[in-house]
């Protein structure tokens, strides 16, 4: 489409967004685009003009539309004038309507004029402005948001007393929406209570019978998985989507276990890290925590049942061997998501004595094992060179007590080699950057990084440190 073809649309769709009081959004959707078409063209223009002195015309027409827009429609909360009323209102009343999904709230107050009080005594329950509105309905300012409102005021005049008398009528009316923090935050409590109480009870489980034997923690590392990524052999040099993630995931814990079968008898403890970018997106406009547009192979509700089912059945394999412990690690993809993700977990194996999980905010988490001190965190945000004084300082007295001590990074989907090495050991702790079995995306392709697939599961002795390391590669 031409540039002056995309920017009448644009300026259709602002005309249509000022006239009938929608949304840019709701616009957009009317006219057959993304949301993000307008702020597109804007963004085209400005580049363009920069290069281009006939663009200018097309950008002074567009953006003339565009302030006009911003000028009317910039504010959420506005008093809508409507078409002014002659009627005489017969009596007080409040209409309040909520939608099927709660998230909207509507209220209409008319007042009388009550012309035939002959005294004409002021009635002091009258509702004049959208604050008495909202007390005499007892809306929580906290919870709703004021999205529109209505102040009308009419006089009607009547003969009293053969004498021509004016009253005022009033009519106030609002259209609030929830506060979706609050609501939500509301919401997500009540969907963790009934996981929690519909959560599966594993205490029938037999408890794990103690040989003397046991000595060792494994620690399965499968970080970056990114679910629901979307990648096209032609365009990146490999083909990548939701099932080719699980199955891979699938394959490496299988090939993992099978290395450790020899220890099988002899492990004490599991540590499984989840996160670490295991989803791609972090919300429904298919971007990451950020706002970077990805390319996927599903809806984020796929993504997230797909994965969560994932992780159970994983877990629940795990435990089959020794007690888990599950570190929840969020990424620069998934933020958000993985400590839903937590959360449900938490819930899920709440009557589960083997399984534990740690889901607290920090980015950094900690697991001590015997003189083993692990640290985990995603590697965008911090130095490297900065973790080992960041260990000493968050866990002071594991530190003091320890003498092995690793942090474990995900992020570059692959092991720092050149000007990044394999492994940094900076006062006595080993930073390792863990590989991806995660497939490349047309932009990585584009750049010319490529990968091994790989995952990895270590194994460390409660006070001899780390003992081994098992690896699992896609070919």
């Amino acid at each position: 489409m031409k540039v002056r073809d995309r920017v009448k649309k644009a300026i259709d769709i602002l005309n249509y967004s000022i006239n009938n009081d929608v949304s840019l959004r709701e616009s957009c959707k009317i006219f057959g685009v993304s949301d993000t078409y307008v702020k597109n063209v804007k963004a085209d223009l400005v580049t363009k003009i920069k290069h281009n002195n006939k663009s200018k015309e097309e950008y002074d027409l567009f953006i003339k539309k565009y302030d006009l827009f911003r000028k009317v429609r910039g504010n959420k909360t506005t008093n809508v004038i409507e078409e002014k009323r002659t009627d005489i209102i017969k009596s007080e009343k409040i209409d309040k309507t909520i939608n099927e999904d709660a998230t909207e709230m509507s209220i209409n107050y008319e007042a009388p004029a009550d012309i035939f009080n002959k005294y004409f005594v002021e009635n002091p329950s009258h509702i004049k402005t959208l604050d008495q509105l909202l007390e005499k309905c007892g809306v929580d300012k906290n919870e709703w948001n004021v999205k529109h409102f209505v102040l009308n005021k009419w006089d009607v005049t009547a003969l009293i007393e053969n004498k021509l008398v004016t009253k005022e009528n009033f009519q106030v009316k609002a259209t609030l929406e929830r506060n979706k923090t609050e609501y939500e935050k509301k919401l997500w409590n009540e969907f963790l209570k009934t996981i929690r109480t519909y959560a599966p009870d594993y205490s029938g489980l037999n408890e794990f019978k103690k040989t003397g034997k046991e000595k060792y923690l494994l620690e399965l590392s499968l970080p970056d998985l990114h679910v629901g990524k979307l990648s096209w052999d032609e365009e990146s040099g490999e083909n990548y989507d939701t099932k080719i993630a699980i199955k891979r995931y699938n394959d490496a814990v299988a090939s993992l276990l099978n290395h450790i079968s020899h220890y099988k008898d002899q492990i004490n403890e599991i540590l499984l890290p989840v996160g670490n970018d295991l989803f791609n997106i972090d919300n429904k406009n298919n971007m990451t925590t950020a706002g970077t547009p990805q390319h996927v192979d599903s809806r984020w509700q796929q993504m997230f049942r797909k994965t969560k089912d994932l992780m159970l059945v994983t877990i629940d394999k795990l435990a089959t061997i020794a007690p888990v412990k599950i570190v929840m690690v969020s990424g620069n993809h998934d933020y958000q998501t993985v400590f839903y993700l937590g959360e449900v977990l938490q819930a899920w194996y709440n009557k589960n004595s083997r399984v534990s999980v740690d889901n607290s905010a920090s980015l950094r988490k900690y697991h001590r094992y015997g003189t083993n001190l692990i640290g985990f965190t995603h590697g965008d945000q911090e130095k490297h060179l900065d973790l080992p004084y960041l260990m000493s300082e968050e866990r002071k007295s594991d530190w003091a007590e320890t003498s092995y001590r690793e942090f474990h990074l995900g992020h570059f989907h692959k092991k720092k080699t050149i000007s990044f090495v394999d492994l940094d050991e900076n006062r006595g702790v080993k930073v390792r950057i863990l590989p991806s079995l995660s497939g490349t995306d047309a932009w990585h392709h584009s750049k010319g990084y490529r990968s091994m697939k790989s995952a990895v599961a270590f194994l460390y002795d409660k006070n001899n440190g780390l003992v081994a390391e098992f690896n699992h590669n896609v070919l």
